[in-house]
């Protein structure tokens, strides 16, 4: 809710507040006001109505050190039972600017990391419950290359018989730090790649070099770890057969449609460059009423591409789906294949 408006706040009664900045200071101040009966406008990072009035006390900035926040893994907040895999965080924030993305400005485009021994210490946690498997989920699990190396040798030394999925920029993995993933147990990659047009990606602000991208998904591939490709369609200025481009992108790179390989419309959130001025992106929002509560999200079309565009282009994607397939291959769910088809 971070970058919610507060006249949201009108259209959800049961709603007290909005958390402006990083939960886990919001909500301890919100605690200790409420303990004490203190004023709430004194917390940072709170948003709520008075008197029908909106009331915004700014942003919270979280703590400089990320092992400040208690573990909900060690502290034994989440039961175990039943799970046989688990997300984890080793940083937050994302110092890139792309177009779609709320995150670097939640993070003031600053990264920040928990210490190599804290993740550590979950993760051995975790596999004496049992579970081996784990989720990755930072935004560029290898921001820092140094770091990144430092905590895959202390992974393959400390928990070893694990796998793990992870997503980072193309550009920040070579051959080596790729073998070394391996080693520790990385079975699944993904990266962004949002679109094969150079000029669409130019639009977002995510410049990427296409033909490097190609070869590291290669090298990827080569060192035994399966890739997985983020793409959107809608975007800014980008044409149907431009989308067309990106889907044959994933399949050229041999990258299943399948996972977070399956596309979707671009959405617009709060709080991203395009939900803010969505005319300057060429985009236009369908005049519906909506509450407050929601963004624009995927009711929109562009100077590029219609309605009905988005729609054909989403059904290809589900029809290249490998799921899809599978199902047809096999003579499961007939019916309802068909009846999609």
């Amino acid at each position: 809710t971070t970058f919610m408006p507060g006249e949201a706040l009108d259209h959800m009664p049961e709603v007290d507040f909005l958390c402006r900045g990083e939960g886990e200071e919001v909500m301890l101040g919100l605690v200790r006001a409420l303990n004490e009966g203190s004023d709430f406008s004194s917390v940072p990072g709170l948003c709520f109505s008075r008197s029908g009035e909106i009331v915004e006390t700014g942003m919270a900035f979280g703590a400089k050190n990320l092992d400040a926040y208690a573990s909900p893994y060690l502290t034994d907040v989440i039961d175990l039972r039943h799970k046989d895999r688990a997300i984890l965080l080793t940083s937050r924030g994302c110092a890139y600017d792309c177009a779609f993305c709320y995150t670097p400005r939640a993070s003031q485009k600053k990264v920040r990391f928990f210490s190599i021994e804290r993740v550590l210490d979950e993760m051995k946690y975790l596999k004496s419950k049992g579970i081996r498997a784990f989720w990755f989920a930072d935004t560029n699990f290898s921001f820092s290359r140094k770091r990144l190396v430092t905590l895959v040798e202390a992974i393959i030394r400390d928990v070893p018989g694990i796998s793990f999925w992870c997503q980072t920029r193309y550009d920040l993995v070579n051959r080596e730090v790729l073998s070394l993933l391996r080693r520790a147990g990385a079975d699944n990659m993904a990266y962004g790649l949002e679109s094969a047009n150079p000029e669409v990606l130019e639009r977002i602000n995510k410049p990427i070099d296409l033909e490097r991208l190609s070869e590291v998904i290669g090298l990827t591939q080569e060192a035994g770890i399966n890739v997985e490709l983020f793409s959107m369609f809608g975007l800014p200025g980008e044409t149907f057969v431009q989308a067309l481009g990106t889907l044959a992108f994933v399949k050229k790179n041999r990258v299943a449609v399948d996972g977070n390989s399956i596309s979707q419309q671009a959405h617009l959130f709060f709080g991203t460059p395009m939900n803010d001025d969505p005319a300057t992106y060429g985009i236009h929002p369908f005049q519906w009423t909506r509450p407050a509560y929601l963004s624009v999200c995927r009711d929109y079309e562009t100077d590029a591409m219609s309605a009905d565009d988005i729609h054909r282009i989403s059904l290809i994607w589900r029809l290249n789906r490998n799921d899809l397939a599978e199902d047809v291959l096999i003579g499961k769910n007939l019916f309802h294949r068909a009846a999609f088809i």
